[in-house]
């Protein structure tokens, strides 16, 4: 969505935050960085490092310049991914999972990041840790459903998996929904 002023409204996740305890970020302190590094319309949604707002640039320039404004201002050592809301509207359209979005929406992930693997690869790890999980990949995009539960996977859980996506985050259908309907 481009606005008159030029500035695009995006939607941003952050990677490893508030989870055990470790790598707190409040999200009244991310909403006031975001705010001071020029960008505008800044919104959250719960407190795992999802946001939307608006402002200028290539994706790839925003991701590294959010990443070291946030270890700068505030010592915060993680990752950003950020996409447009075209992106991310193609994102849940593309969702090879419909049917599970729609009955289960908190059992299926979608995981966004660079450098994704193959579906090829991926389906291989996958036979190493069987389970009732399914995958699908469309371009940077990892959609898993875990009909059988995310904590309790063991695709998931597998060294081979976490490595496969150590540049990823992963939102469950839920947080991807609530996340276009914010960004309108």
């Amino acid at each position: 969505m481009l606005h008159a002023s030029g500035m695009q409204t995006f939607i941003g996740l952050i990677r490893g935050i508030n989870v055990g305890g470790k790598n707190i970020l409040k999200m009244a302190d991310l909403r006031t960085l975001l705010s001071e590094i020029g960008l505008e319309d800044v919104k959250t949604h719960l407190q795992s490092g999802n946001f939307v707002f608006r402002g200028e640039g290539s994706i790839s320039s925003m991701e590294t310049r959010l990443a070291k404004e946030a270890e700068n201002r505030l010592g915060l050592k993680a990752g950003f991914f950020v996409r447009s809301v075209d992106q991310w509207r193609s994102i849940v359209e593309d969702d090879p999972f419909p049917d599970a979005a729609k009955s289960d929406p908190g059992h299926l992930l979608m995981f966004v990041g660079r450098d994704i693997p193959a579906e090829a690869n991926l389906k291989a790890i996958q036979e190493r840790y069987p389970g009732t999980e399914q995958i699908g990949v469309v371009g940077e995009t990892v959609y898993v459903f875990c009909p059988d539960g995310i904590g309790t996977s063991k695709l998931l859980g597998s060294g081979a998996w976490v490595k496969a996506t150590s540049n990823a985050t992963a939102r469950n259908w839920n947080t991807v929904v609530a996340l276009l309907d914010m960004a309108g």
